[in-house]
């Protein structure tokens, strides 16, 4: 899994300097904040990335309660510079066309396949569940783009994980998500999906967006990425929501071998796989909620 080396791309932008001070605050989360009911929660993700240098939005959640969260949190959405999308579902990447609004002078990052028409079947119906503003709109209002397949650094110490090979045998994409190409409706195996690194002093944090190709599978690639197998936390969506207990366990056995310290996790992760993590691994276990902050 591992082969204990530092890519020659994370080590060309400085993965390998010294640590930096960074605070992830949870923006956008189907779990309401328990402390401050002024905070919104949707069916949606986004989270703040802040250093002493610049702010990183990861995600955008369903529509615009990611901007009146940011003003609850005293968070000026207009500083943040650059937006990673995980992958082109519209509960992470809705809230586009409100940030523009406040701040049209962020490079949005992301796969080029976050573009496609995205679509949900199920109970014998069909919608579209895409992006909120196409390509052509987004360059219309001069937003500058970065699409790319593979891992990039975004910034010292942060990168993305590009491509997500699949190869457990337990971890398949769900078969009602649909995607078009050339015209005709195929399963969509999210070729478009990627995960946030982030180097800190107390270890490797890895953001999630929905973990469609597999939370073991994530996780095995970015230790491949990093050279180095443990992970400090994990944060973000884990779509187990409608697992099977026999896959659930066996995420929970493979997790183990990274020896996380702490489980954030909350969005599309689902209530029957929360609480077979918390019988696994306790206190280890953190719900996320809208407005929650960690700092490391």
């Amino acid at each position: 899994m591992s082969n204990g080396r530092i890519p020659s791309l994370a080590r060309k932008a400085g993965y390998e300097k010294s640590f930096m001070q960074i605070k992830i605050t949870t923006l956008v989360d189907d779990q309401a904040a328990a402390a401050d009911n002024s905070l919104i929660h949707e069916h949606g993700l986004a989270m703040i990335i802040q250093t002493a240098h610049e702010s990183i939005l990861f995600d955008t959640g369903y529509s615009d309660a990611l901007l009146k969260n940011a003003r609850q949190l005293g968070i000026d959405a207009g500083q943040i510079q650059k937006v990673i999308i995980s992958h082109g579902h519209l509960d992470h990447a809705g809230g586009v066309k409100y940030l523009i609004d406040s701040n049209p002078c962020f490079t949005l990052m992301a796969h080029p396949g976050i573009f496609a028409k995205k679509i949900i079947r199920s109970s014998g119906t069909s919608r579209t569940f895409g992006v909120s503003e196409d390509l052509p709109v987004l360059k219309k209002k001069g937003i500058r783009l970065d699409l790319q397949k593979q891992a990039v650094m975004i910034s010292e110490n942060i990168m993305t994980t590009g491509h997500i090979p699949m190869e457990t045998d337990f971890e398949k994409v769900e078969s009602r998500f649909f995607t078009e190409e050339n015209g005709d409706v195929v399963p969509d195996l999210f070729e478009d999906e990627k995960a946030l690194i982030i180097r800190t002093s107390p270890g490797t944090v890895v953001l999630l967006g929905c973990s469609h190709r597999g939370i073991i599978n994530t996780l095995n690639h970015v230790a491949e990425v990093t050279g180095n197998d443990k992970i400090y936390a994990i944060m973000g969506g884990l779509h187990l929501g409608n697992a099977h207990p026999s896959k659930i366990e066996k995420v929970c056995n493979h997790l183990e071998k990274f020896d996380i310290d702490r489980i954030i996790v909350g969005h599309c992760t689902g209530i029957p796989a929360i609480t077979e993590f918390i019988r696994k691994f306790g206190n280890k276990v953190e719900i996320n909620s809208v407005g929650k902050t960690i700092e490391l």
